[in-house]
């Protein structure tokens, strides 16, 4: 298995609110995207991946996708109760896409619009739902992909990580093949840049350091409004 992580401020924002965890040994990656104010979103990405890689660690059970999400789940507790005890942080929150694989099966859970995408000979397949509210216009065919990127309700979430006291995230399973590639990303990119381009980048770059690195540059040279973060695994 190959993996490459890239995350980047991207061309507006001060700071980067964007977290991004690869444990390759556990076959774990993961990207949260913060949001709560000028602290809030990289404090709570950053205990999202935190609390994500001591939970995996001390895990002694099979990874599957139950287990990641309940993960997320205990770890949204951990950020709600933190921003409850510091004023500064609160209604901080994090959106999350949590992966492990193994050579045969991908299992993933996610609660937010952080994405994950599965690149195959047989094509490209987004294994996550968006939790926005523009969401369910989406699946009605009452909204296209490219209306959503301009809609003034496309950041509005209907699950976060730490903003309530409980979320359910939502979890699913699929195999993969040698050869196949998984993209995790933020909105950072998914918003920003057509689909097909970043896609047709992701599974046709050889090389996937360098692919990672045409993703963060794609984003910025669509304007880089957010904080960028993909996270690129080949079944090798």
């Amino acid at each position: 298995m190959k993996s490459v992580g890239r995350t980047h401020v991207g061309m507006r924002r001060e700071q980067n609110q964007d977290s991004i965890l690869l444990l390759v040994d556990c076959g774990v990656f993961a990207v949260a995207d913060g949001m709560g104010g000028h602290r809030g979103g990289q404090v709570a990405s950053r205990l999202v991946t935190d609390g994500i890689s001591r939970a995996v660690l001390g895990l002694q059970s099979q990874i599957d996708a139950q287990a990641l999400a309940e993960i997320l789940e205990a770890v949204n507790q951990s950020v709600h109760e933190a921003g409850l005890a510091n004023e500064g942080l609160r209604s901080m929150g994090s959106t999350c896409v949590l992966v492990h694989v193994d050579p045969e099966t991908v299992h993933v859970a996610h609660v937010g619009d952080s994405r994950l995408y599965l690149l195959s000979s047989e094509g490209t397949a987004l294994l996550t739902h968006d939790h926005r509210a523009i969401q369910p216009m989406i699946d009605d065919g009452l909204l296209t992909a490219e209306e959503s990127r301009h809609h003034p309700l496309r950041c509005v979430l209907t699950r976060s990580i730490g903003v309530d006291a409980g979320v359910s995230a939502e979890a699913s399973a699929r195999d993969w093949n040698r050869g196949d590639r998984l993209l995790l990303c933020s909105d950072g990119l998914s918003d920003y840049v057509v689909e097909e381009e970043f896609l047709a980048v992701a599974r046709e770059t050889e090389d996937l350091e360098l692919a990672g690195d045409r993703l963060i540059e794609m984003a910025n040279a669509a304007g880089g409004d957010d904080n960028i973060s993909v996270i690129l695994v080949e079944n090798d």
